[in-house]
């Protein structure tokens, strides 16, 4: 697509959208403080006589529809609004131990908590290592505020649940479903089993957690409504240090 203007009349906006979009490189010089390029790659058939070359194309960033994770949105070249400030914000400024943030849909929430949890998270197999953090975080406002970043960045054992897929209209199915879900998180910590700092019956509750069938019967209810306890309690006794707990779509249950 090929849009011409007169010289000296600067468009407001050009948008261009295809799969890939050749387009000369002084055309995009004379416009490039408004156009958006909406394609995965751009080709410049002034600089090279060779189509094919891989090097003659540009990547560019793409837009992240639906993406709500934070990581992959920095690793797979997505635009990303920054908003990492947010994180001092929260945990250096706000006070409160516990925060509810309401906004309305689709108003990135999801993707708030995150980046909390991308730059919170600590390596379990290397306490200590923030180059995950340091790769995702390295263009962003929060990178820059180093004495924070030292404080934070990759710190904490960090719990992210969302309640999300517990959207039924009765009680045997949202049951069923808390179980798998919390079955699911315990998982991500499955190196609990192994810890030297717990005690043999910690490790047993820990058991429980982990076990679908377990959480699902009925009789063992005291096992599910206490498993967020159980979890943050037995990280803490294995880090050292007091986990974030992040909930997601809490309200879904109850909508």
């Amino acid at each position: 697509m090929i849009l011409g203007t007169h010289p000296r009349a600067e468009p407001f906006i050009i948008i261009i959208e295809s799969d890939f979009t050749p387009v000369c490189s002084i055309c995009a010089n004379l416009c490039c403080r408004n156009v958006v390029f909406l394609a995965s790659k751009l080709y410049d058939p002034i600089m090279s006589d060779n189509f094919a070359a891989e090097e003659d194309w540009i990547m560019l960033k793409t837009i992240g529809v639906g993406t709500e994770v934070f990581h992959k949105m920095i690793e797979e070249n997505k635009y990303y609004v920054d908003k990492t400030a947010l994180l001092r914000t929260v945990f250096k400024e706000n006070g409160s131990e516990v925060l509810l943030i309401t906004r309305p849909r689709r108003f990135g929430k999801t993707l708030t908590m995150s980046t909390f949890h991308d730059f919170l998270a600590l390596d379990p197999s290397n306490p200590g290592d923030t180059s995950r953090q340091e790769n995702w975080f390295r263009n962003t406002e929060i990178f820059a505020d180093r004495e924070f970043c030292n404080e934070f960045m990759g710190r904490f054992p960090v719990i992210f649940l969302t309640l999300k897929s517990i959207a039924f209209n009765n009680f045997n199915d949202s049951y069923s479903e808390l179980a798998r879900v919390i079955s699911s998180l315990a998982m991500n910590f499955s190196y609990l089993r192994y810890s030297s700092e717990l005690e043999t019956e910690e490790k047993e509750s820990f058991q429980n957690l982990l076990t679908f069938k377990h959480l699902r019967d009925i009789s063992n209810i005291s096992d599910l409504t206490g498993s967020l306890v159980t979890l943050t309690n037995l990280l803490y006794r294995h880090h050292k240090i007091s986990p974030v707990l992040l909930i997601d779509e809490y309200d879904v249950p109850v909508a």
